[in-house]
């Protein structure tokens, strides 16, 4: 019984944090993405997320990942990565490129400001 509840417990955790994260990189929790007929192949999935991203505010690199994700092709999401970001760099470097951007520095203390932007790689 005690594990039942406790799986239980971690799949509303689960589903707590799921709808967070999409609501960050989406503005919506209940963000879908469904598969149109026969679906996409990786380059036409990476001209639609280029095509809809700036569109949806939404940055065209999740668009591909909550496809594959959604429908379970990640194959075809991560070769649509490859058409979306011609050159590769460095994930982290763009994410807490956008993060310190959002970020409300100011509600920080200084100790606290420096520590993030040290775990982000702005003090070297």
């Amino acid at each position: 019984m005690e594990d039942d509840e406790i799986s239980e417990e971690q799949d509303a955790e689960e589903i707590e944090a799921d709808r967070y994260a999409l609501e960050l990189l989406t503005s919506d929790p209940d963000f879908e993405v469904s598969k149109q007929g026969q679906g996409y192949n990786a380059r036409e999935l990476a001209a639609q997320a280029l095509s809809l991203g700036p569109q949806m505010r939404i940055e065209p690199g999740t668009l591909a990942l909550c496809y594959g994700y959604a429908t379970g092709e990640w194959a075809v999401a991560q070769n649509a990565m490859k058409h979306i970001y011609a050159n590769a760099m460095p994930a982290w470097e763009v994410v807490n490129g956008i993060a310190s951007q959002q970020m409300a520095w100011e509600n920080l203390s200084d100790e606290n400001a420096h520590f993030v932007k040290a775990v982000m790689g702005a003090v070297r």
